[in-house]
Order: structure tokens, then sequence, then C-alpha cells
């Protein structure tokens, strides 16, 4: 499934891919998806890139007993690849790199299920409850994406920026004290006693 090479409307999602409640059984339907140009440029925008060369993500779809044996869900699985070029947080230089994530998986419970009432208190060692479906479509280009931000580098470095950083912060050679961190303070002991004589 491939876009369109028009840019999203405002305020809708920038890699969309709908697939109707109605289409999934019990049988898995597979789907390929990819970003057309102009999604990517949407998405490398929403997520704060300099480009994104290539996102696509294979789907798996079906429906299937929930395990607490309250009805069906619908499970989703996502394995997403995508080439990505951020900023580097030290040099502000380009840094690529290569996204592979193949052990996503969700897990929806249609709001309409009969007899189903939302547990309120979650047990922390237990798996993560099924999340609510509203509507009755599942946008999984915009999940490929959501996923796709949660694996990015937070603070992605390019070669060597680390140690240079590092050197810089640890030498201080030729930094007078005003342009020392905390220089004020290095008196603040004998300052301190001086006042209470």
């Amino acid at each position: 499934m491939t876009g369109s090479d028009q840019a999203p409307q405002k305020g809708a999602p920038e890699f969309s891919r709908r697939v109707p409640l109605e289409d999934i059984s019990d049988a898995e339907v597979l789907l390929d998806i990819e970003a057309d140009p102009v999604e990517r440029k949407a998405l490398s925008a929403r997520f704060d890139l300099l480009a994104m060369e290539n996102f696509s993500a294979r789907v798996g779809l079906r429906r299937s007993a929930a395990r607490d044996g309250s009805g069906k869900i619908i499970r989703v699985t996502l394995a997403i690849n995508a080439t990505v070029t951020q900023s580097c947080v030290v040099t502000l230089e380009p840094v690529t790199a290569r996204i592979e994530d193949s052990d996503i998986v969700v897990e929806f419970r249609p709001a309409e299920t009969p007899d189903f009432t939302p547990e309120v208190d979650i047990a922390p060692e237990t798996d993560d409850p099924p999340e609510i479906l509203m509507g009755n479509e599942i946008d999984v280009g915009e999940l490929a994406a959501e996923h796709l931000a949660l694996a990015l580098d937070p603070y992605p470095r390019a070669e060597g920026a680390e140690a240079s950083a590092t050197a810089e912060i640890s030498d201080g050679a030729g930094l007078v004290d005003e342009d020392r961190p905390f220089a004020a303070l290095k008196d603040w002991p004998n300052r301190a006693n001086r006042d209470k004589e």
C-alpha cells in the first residue's frame, strides 16, 4: 500500500493507511506499507529529522481471543524499517541511522465489544491491557509512525562527538574563573566563616 502525491491535510496523520475492521478475520491479513516522498517529508518535519530516506512496514492483523477470556481482540504485529538522518546533539552534524524493529505487538479491543467493562486496576507485573479502539477501522500507518518515533535515538551523536565534548568539559584549559561553572561558589565556605566572625 502506498500513499498519494498530495500533502496530508492539516490535522490528518502524515502516513495514513486505514484498515476497516470488517476486513479483519481470524485468518491473519498481511500488508506491506511504504511512505512516499511527500509522506516522508511530512514525517521528517513531525519528528524533527533532517531527512527520511525510506520508511516501510510489514503489518499483520487478525482477530484473536483475549488472554483473559473476555472475548475477541484485534492483534496487530508490526515490523518497521527506516533510514533517517538526525542532527547531532553536540555538533549539529548529520547522523544517519538504520532503524529495524520486528517485535512490535499491539492489541485492540473494539469499544462495542458486548459485556465488556474496562478494568481500572492493572497490576504492574501483568501484560498491558488491549487499547480501546474507537471507530470501525485501524490506521496501521499512523501506528507504524508512532513506533518509529519511539525507536528514534533521542540524543543522536556524530562519531567522535561524545569524546570531544567530554574532553572539553574535563579540560577547561583557557577558561578564566568567570567562565567556569560554579566558579562563584568556590570561596563559599570561607565567606560563610567570615560572616560568622
